[in-house]
């Protein structure tokens, strides 16, 4: 199971296993590379690598209202460092993503959601530090 834990791990929220990263092989490359044209016509190329950054973004699944809650509310506090770990394992570091970080609705509209009340997270989105 995946979870999302505050940096000094004392608060996580698990994710579940059906949570994907679609997007996990496109729009990010490791190194950033800009190549322009010397005055006598050679060509300049410089490379480096990037160390953080990484756009991450979970869709496709289920949480409890109360989780959602608490997703919310780090999603609020700017620049707060949290370690998100995937299903295989990997650990990343990460803060919010600071456009529409959670995008989450209630699976069966109710009109007093309980804590309990499941919503379908349609963005989860952070990048890495």
């Amino acid at each position: 199971m995946a979870k999302l834990e505050t940096a000094d791990r004392s608060q996580a929220v698990a994710i579940p296993e059906n949570a994907h990263w679609p997007a996990e092989f496109s729009g990010w490359r490791a190194t950033q590379q800009s190549t322009k044209r010397s005055l006598t016509g050679g060509t300049i190329t410089q490379a480096r690598a990037l160390t953080a950054g990484r756009p991450i973004e979970l869709v496709g699944f289920w949480l409890a209202r109360d989780q959602v809650e608490i997703l919310q509310a780090w999603a609020d506090q700017p620049l707060a460092e949290y370690v998100l770990t995937l299903p295989d394992g990997r650990e990343f570091a990460v803060i919010f993503s600071d456009e529409n970080p959670l995008k989450a609705s209630p699976v069966f509209e109710a009109s007093a959601p309980g804590n309990a009340t499941q919503y379908q997270v349609n963005r989860l989105a952070f990048l890495t530090i």
